[in-house]
């Protein structure tokens, strides 16, 4: 699986873009910020969706949904933790930012998450296209797991 790997300035970042573009590394002067990913793999013995069957840590984003749930107005049901989590981006880095970006089948739109580096801040963006001649409902959710009692 490919991964993408830059530095900018204090900070260091892994990238998947075959896995949802899942920011397997966030690092600031070399502190992790975003939980790793275990060493072995076992989904829980309880099923507490479709997204816990496969490894969970680091960044992702929800998108158009967070639960599984009847997509509005659609005749489809939208997977645990949204669509993008589970489909390739593309994604590139630019002097400065981390561009990520995908399209949604349904609902038909365009997903494009930036971070740009500066000093000690990320600035993260976030733009939605929408592709269809309908109305586009959705909920956004930056689903980030960190090692809180590592951070403070």
């Amino acid at each position: 699986m490919k991964i993408i790997e830059a530095t900018f300035g204090k900070w260091y970042i892994k990238c998947i873009p075959e896995d949802g573009a899942r920011i397997s590394v966030l690092q600031f002067e070399g502190k992790n910020l975003l939980t790793a990913e275990a060493a072995v793999f076992k989904p829980p013995e309880r099923f507490y969706g479709d997204y816990e069957t496969r490894p969970v840590y680091g960044y992702d984003d929800c998108f158009p949904t967070i639960d599984t749930c009847l997509y509005p107005g659609e005749n489809f049901v939208c997977k645990d933790h949204g669509e993008l989590c589970w489909q390739k981006w593309k994604v590139f880095t630019d002097s400065d930012r981390l561009v990520c970006y995908t399209t949604c089948e349904r609902p038909n739109a365009t997903f494009k998450r930036t971070l740009e580096f500066a000093g000690n801040i990320i600035k993260w963006k976030f733009e939605v296209t929408n592709l269809s001649d309908s109305t586009l409902p959705f909920l956004h959710t930056m689903h980030a797991l960190m090692p809180l009692k590592e951070i403070s």
